[in-house]
């Protein structure tokens, strides 16, 4: 009878906990292999199939960039090829920088071809990899059809000639020249990572599974325990207000109840907050613990609170502890009603270091804001783009490009701050794409006069990594740039000096040349230039020279 009896609380243990989470384990690792790891290989593939044609889209503008240069005349179009082979043949990419790009004709004959030399020049037409296939007629065939497109074949791993691996390579015809540009990835090398992640994900996936069974086993320990005291279980479902109590003692949050303004119960939780014991709250009134709150948010609701006119669901409040210190608090209510009398259950959430950090944050922000504005440098913020215009700028700025106010240099366009064209072509680009550590540019004021500028800026991008904004300081440097200019007159100047004092004295024309000793004073020396008219005189030492 006692094992039917055992046998009859185990079914539905088994049933209810050990079945359910086996399945669970077993549809996990299910969709671990046969979803999550096929899914992940399939990424990782079409990233680096994304990498290599966005890669050949780059190289491939190379291409056109000369062939415009070829097309306005400031390259003959020998000179233009021969520009762009020397410019593929040292476009290096990837870890160990071998990565590479190659070029070939429609014949198809190489072009260029960085590890592979002693193909330079040769017919590829009959070339084909160790599976027979051949490549780079395949390469020209697919342009003629498609204009760009991918093709596996075997080839030599990198600059290696001896080891040939598997090879998935994107090629993207240039009609004006003829040419197939093209860069691929290793198949080995997507395995080596998807391999990589593989093992990673499988270590995570054995620890959770670990921690799985663990868990298991204690819930499957508990549950065992709890059959076994199902009697002494029901006997404390009659205790409920006492478990009640303990589970409130247990809270992380304050909790307490009141009955027509006086308390009934409050928690440890909330007794610690406000400095005093459980006992003590119990023998006050609701509105001792509330701070004065007249010119406060949520004193209205704090009076309907105390009043039991009406229980507001949420609201934030100040608590005053037995010190008379004062707690910043989100008080959560419930109406209830026992045995006739009114009251409220309230949750506390004690925000007071929360409410703190935010006054020292707008603290930090007055500083900054403070200090931006009293820099003599000037800082700006300005959007991207073709239409860019100042959003935050400060009265230095203002001040240095000569404008009225703010709002007035805001309806400015940036652009037409540039005085060089150039200057503008050249930075634009930048901005879009990098930081601008230090560049020096003409600068137009309000009233037309220039000034010579250094610009230090950051790209702020938004939360999906696109740009968004230009942070960064203008400074006046006419000062340090005029003295710059002297400074290199001068050397000039002292480089002229120096090429005097390099001649022989036997190439100056002088008159004769008086001698004086080391010791004579100058009143005596200067006596002895007059006596003999002369503009030199020499200093001879004891021995002569």
């Amino acid at each position: 009878m006692g094992i039917l009896n055992a046998s009859s609380q185990w079914k539905p243990f088994l049933v209810r906990i050990i079945f359910p989470t086996a399945v669970t384990i077993a549809l996990f690792i299910t969709a671990f292999f046969s979803i999550i790891i096929p899914a992940i290989e399939k990424s990782s593939l079409d990233r680096k199939r994304e990498m290599i044609r966005e890669l050949t889209n780059s190289a491939w503008n190379i291409l056109a960039k000369l062939d415009d240069d070829e097309q306005k005349g400031l390259l003959t179009r020998e000179q233009a090829q021969s520009q762009a082979i020397e410019q593929i043949r040292n476009l290096h990419y990837g870890q160990e920088m071998k990565d590479y790009f190659w070029i070939n004709d429609m014949h198809p004959r190489m072009v260029i071809h960085p590890y592979r030399t002693d193909l330079n020049g040769e017919d590829l037409s009959n070339y084909t990899d160790p599976d027979g296939k051949r490549v780079f007629v395949e390469f020209v065939n697919l342009v003629k059809t498609q204009g760009a497109g991918y093709v596996n074949y075997m080839w030599q791993w990198k600059d290696d000639k001896g080891r040939i691996a598997p090879k998935i390579s994107y090629v993207k015809g240039f009609t004006p020249w003829g040419w197939v540009i093209g860069t691929g990835i290793y198949i080995d090398d997507v395995k080596a990572e998807i391999k990589a992640i593989t093992r990673n994900l499988i270590e995570i996936s054995l620890f959770i599974l670990g921690a799985i069974a663990l868990l298991l086993a204690s819930i499957a320990r508990q549950s065992y325990l709890s059959l076994r005291q199902q009697q002494l279980a029901e006997q404390a479902l009659r205790e409920s207000e006492e478990k009640y109590r303990t589970l409130v003692e247990s809270a992380g949050e304050g909790m307490l109840m009141a009955l027509e303004g006086a308390y009934m119960y409050a928690n440890q939780t909330i007794a610690d907050l406000l400095e005093y014991s459980p006992e003590e709250l119990s023998r006050m009134r609701v509105s001792e613990i509330f701070a004065e709150t007249k010119d406060r948010p949520g004193n209205q609701q704090v009076q309907e609170l105390i009043s039991g006119t009406a229980v507001p669901d949420r609201f934030e409040t100040q608590l005053k502890t037995k010190t008379g210190a004062v707690k910043e608090v989100i008080i959560s209510s419930t109406q209830i009603a026992i045995g006739g009398r009114n009251g409220f259950i309230a949750v506390v959430t004690d925000i007071t270091k929360r409410k703190q950090a935010e006054e020292e944050l707008g603290e930090s922000e007055e500083k900054f804001r403070t200090l931006a504005n009293n820099l003599n440098v000037g800082i700006f913020r300005r959007t991207i783009g073709e239409h860019a215009r100042f959003v935050e700028v400060n009265p230095a700025l203002v001040h240095l490009l000569g404008y009225a106010n703010k709002e007035e240099l805001l309806a400015t366009s940036v652009f037409d701050l540039y005085i060089n064209p150039e200057d503008r072509k050249n930075l634009e680009p930048k901005v879009h794409r990098e930081d601008l550590k230090r560049e020096i540019v003409k600068l137009r004021k309000k009233d037309g006069t220039s000034f010579t500028a250094s610009i230090w800026a950051v790209l702020v991008e938004d939360d999906e990594g696109a740009p968004r904004y230009f942070d960064g300081i203008i400074e006046d440097i006419s000062d340090i740039q005029l003295r710059e200019e002297e400074r290199e007159k001068l050397l000039a100047e002292m480089q002229t000096a120096l090429l005097f004092f390099n001649q022989p004295l036997s190439s100056l024309q002088m008159s004769p040349v008086s001698l004086c000793p080391a010791t004579l004073a100058i009143e005596d020396a200067v006596r002895l230039m007059e006596e003999h008219p002369t503009d030199v005189l020499l200093v001879r030492d004891e021995s002569g020279k």
